[in-house]
């Protein structure tokens, strides 16, 4: 069967022969909540040669409770890191990575969601959020900003801001996009953003240089 329109932003549903389910503190979440995705297979792998650390973390850390996927004993489910929610349909979405998100009064708030919609600016042509410490609210996002080709002048380094985005600018867009708890308290700039392989942005190193 052809893919529907209306799910082209999710990335499918699990193949024949995997089970898939989305868990949070130890429990399988409620349709559309989001939560870590785990995948059961009896094609899966068990654990990682030479390091038992990433093994407990990603096998053993899930839960090995039943029959897998056409009632085949597979031993357990894994865990990918991803967050993800699953709708009526049994689509899955992709929210974001679990080590990325951070809490801000009391409420999650994934980078993927926050840095997607900063990305519609003009002004951006690449964001990282990463989380920073706050008094009131426990941590609050600070938006990295690699400028848009053309919205800096000649001679402009990171240090002397956007002139076409500040802080107030950047709400203002977000309003209406995303709730306010998710909307970066603080802005940075960047020439270019740190790459750990082709085309991928090492979130790492921006996270050491701006993060907590």
């Amino acid at each position: 069967e052809g893919w529907p329109r209306e799910k082209a932003d999710t990335v499918g549903v699990p193949n024949p022969h995997v089970d898939a389910r989305v868990v949070a503190d130890g429990e399988e979440c409620d349709q559309g909540a989001v939560g870590e995705l785990e995948l059961r297979s009896p094609h899966a792998a068990d654990r990682y040669w030479g390091d038992s650390k990433e093994t407990a973390a990603t096998f053993e850390a899930a839960c090995a409770d039943g029959e897998g996927a056409n009632g085949a004993d597979d031993g357990g489910w894994v865990s990918t890191g991803d967050l993800a929610r699953v709708d009526e349909d049994g689509y899955v979405s992709i929210e974001g990575r679990k080590k990325n998100m951070y809490v801000s009064g009391g409420e999650n708030v994934y980078p993927a969601e926050v840095e997607d919609a900063i990305a519609d600016h003009p002004a951006v042509a690449e964001v990282v959020v990463v989380p920073v410490p706050d008094d009131q609210w426990g941590q609050v996002g600070r938006a990295v900003v690699e400028p848009a080709e053309g919205a800096t002048p000649e001679g402009w380094t990171p240090g002397d801001g956007d002139p076409q985005l500040t802080l107030g600018e950047l709400t203002d867009f977000l309003d209406g996009r995303l709730a306010r708890y998710k909307h970066p308290h603080h802005l940075a700039f960047l020439a270019e953003m740190p790459t750990s392989g082709p085309s991928k942005i090492d979130r790492e190193a921006i996270a050491a240089e701006f993060g907590e």
